[in-house]
């Protein structure tokens, strides 16, 4: 995956920030203005999808800047972080992943924000993986 598909930034008339402000009006007022046009109105969703999800959008800010080639260490990187864990700690690891994303997007540091976003990802999947077996 070389370059994203779409920039729901420039289809919602965003600014390509983090932090965004107003984004249900603006959504709301897009939708009433292109529905008549069904292609553009699924633009619009798939556009306003990624940017409400703070996960997807910081994915869409660190591929529109550059970032979205996969590291091979951050996987041995995490494997090493959780094998030192208790098994109730596991949950923490992500939790502190995901607020170490938001700050890094907030303060654009795309760099930082994509390797943790790597490995917030790689523990959500162990972790799905964890609860499939557990069942």
């Amino acid at each position: 995956m070389n370059e994203i598909p779409i920039n729901p930034f420039k289809i919602l008339g965003l600014s390509e920030n983090f932090e965004i402000e107003n984004l249900d009006q603006i959504y709301f007022k897009l939708y009433k203005d292109s529905v008549k046009n069904v292609n553009k109105l699924q633009e619009i969703n798939n556009a306003y999808a990624i940017v409400k999800d703070p996960i997807e959008r910081v994915k869409a800010l660190c591929h529109l800047n550059g970032y979205y080639e996969s590291d091979s260490s951050i996987a041995q990187e995490i494997f090493s972080i959780l094998l030192s864990q208790e098994e109730y700690e596991v949950e923490s690891v992500g939790a502190n992943l995901y607020e170490s994303i938001l700050q890094f997007a907030s303060a654009q540091d795309w760099k930082n924000a994509w390797k943790s976003l790597q490995k917030y990802l790689y523990v959500k999947k162990m972790n799905q993986n964890r609860a499939v077996f557990n069942d």
